[in-house]
């Protein structure tokens, strides 16, 4: 049963960034992560010529990014967003 927990847990940390990656590859619907990551990406290519170097990286990124304990929560938009002081 903790394996399975473990799995889940995993699987729950790795969306974020699988659905940005999802959305930069093939389109669909944005996620709040991909304007981020996509910058970062196209950083990187302009970093490392090195397509080994690039994927090293690339790797340490996206390390990160499951190493992150939770999506941070976004302010809300539209009508209920609040309004600037």
């Amino acid at each position: 049963m903790a394996s399975a927990l473990r799995l889940v847990g995993a699987a729950v940390r790795l969306l974020p960034s699988t659905s940005a990656v999802h959305y930069l590859d093939a389109g669909g619907i944005s996620v709040a992560l991909a304007a981020g990551l996509e910058a970062v990406l196209g950083g990187l290519r302009e970093m490392h010529a090195d397509a080994a170097a690039l994927q090293n990286a690339a790797d340490t990124v996206f390390d990160a990014l499951y190493a992150m304990p939770a999506m941070p929560t976004l302010p809300a938009s539209g009508a209920n967003a609040p309004t600037p002081a």
